[in-house]
């Protein structure tokens, strides 16, 4: 048998008037026929195609959060002490790896960074001083 998850769906009166039109055709019942149209609804291929845009924006939104606070000045100078304290040397994609921020925002920050932790770029390598 299928899992099944309960909800609660609040419909209009003119919405609820066409589900009870439809009990004994989709289902005996308005829950198995408002359950019945979403399923339908859902299973469309248009909908899956619009579900599947949807997704991939909800994790841009997401992905934009981390980076917002990835980026916060507390987070980035812990960090930057940590490393500073474990290595002498790391590639500059670790750095941004670790730091999880991109290449821009790197090299906007690099002139502050490089007096205010005492380390300079050797090619694709961050030397700490």
């Amino acid at each position: 048998m299928t899992e099944t998850t309960r909800t609660t769906v609040t419909l209009s009166e003119f919405n609820m008037s066409l589900v009870e039109d439809l009990i004994g055709i989709l289902g005996n019942t308005r829950a198995q026929v408002i359950s019945a149209i979403v399923e339908r609804y859902l299973q469309n291929e248009q909908t899956i195609a619009l579900i599947e845009k949807l997704k991939s924006i909800k994790m841009d939104k997401e992905e934009e959060i981390r980076k917002e606070k990835a980026r916060k000045p507390e987070i980035i100078e812990k960090k930057i002490e940590n490393l500073r304290i474990s290595t002498d040397t790391l590639s500059i994609k670790s750095f941004l790896n670790y730091l999880k921020i991109d290449l821009e925002f790197f090299y906007n920050n690099l002139p502050v960074w490089k007096q205010k932790y005492k380390f300079e770029l050797d090619q694709e390598l961050i030397q700490f001083l």
